[in-house]
């Protein structure tokens, strides 16, 4: 007797983030070209246009890539150009790729992204796969070909040493090779076919 009963309603929310891409968080930051840049940014994501996908990534780049996992000894590549001529290639960078809502179910993009974008290594430094979506402080990316360039040695030519699994032990391997498969019993969107060949569309 004679206690106040007081009831309380609570909420909260994660607001942490897996990633570091810039263009991922719009911070208040009183500075009017950063402001500027990034409504430069939603305004084209938000309009579209009609670039395709093959007009930055080329048919050329496509080739070279297949080259290199061919020599991985990846099979199933043959399916992986069907794809590529029939499919990915004809699709609009923004529309048909970025805001494709399949491509996210099946985590075709985000999962290599998070997988690479920053490594912890053993020794405590990170590594940063080229783009402009993460802290990447090595060689500018000024044009395509530079990034072109830049990318194939991170990913098939670097060696990293991280952290494997619960127990801590480490392991010395290529970056593309800390990239697993996609399995349909966690993401049910992705087909049996491309479960299959899920670790080489996460490459391309």
């Amino acid at each position: 007797e004679g206690l106040l009963v007081l009831r309380m309603k609570v909420s909260t929310w994660n607001i942490a983030a897996i990633n570091n891409n810039p263009f991922e968080y719009w911070v208040t930051y009183h500075d009017g070209d950063y402001n500027d840049f990034m409504r430069g940014v939603e305004s084209l994501l938000s309009q579209g246009d009609e670039t395709l996908v093959s007009d930055i990534f080329t048919d050329v780049m496509f080739k070279e890539l297949v080259d290199e996992l061919r020599q991985l000894e990846f099979q199933s590549m043959d399916m992986i150009e069907k794809m590529w001529a029939e499919d990915i290639s004809r699709r609009k960078v923004i529309q048909g790729f970025l805001k494709d809502k399949s491509i996210g179910d099946k985590r075709l993009a985000s999962m290599p992204d998070r997988i690479t974008n920053t490594i912890h290594l053993v020794d405590g430094s990170t590594i940063t796969r080229p783009t402009v979506i993460n802290a990447f402080t090595g060689s500018p990316l000024s044009s395509v070909k530079l990034w072109w360039d830049a990318w194939k040695q991170f990913m098939f030519q670097t060696r990293v040493e991280v952290f494997l699994g619960k127990n801590m032990a480490t392991q010395s391997q290529m970056v593309w090779s800390l990239i697993s498969p996609i399995l349909r019993a966690k993401y049910p969107a992705i087909t049996p076919e491309e479960q299959a060949i899920s670790v080489q569309l996460q490459i391309l």
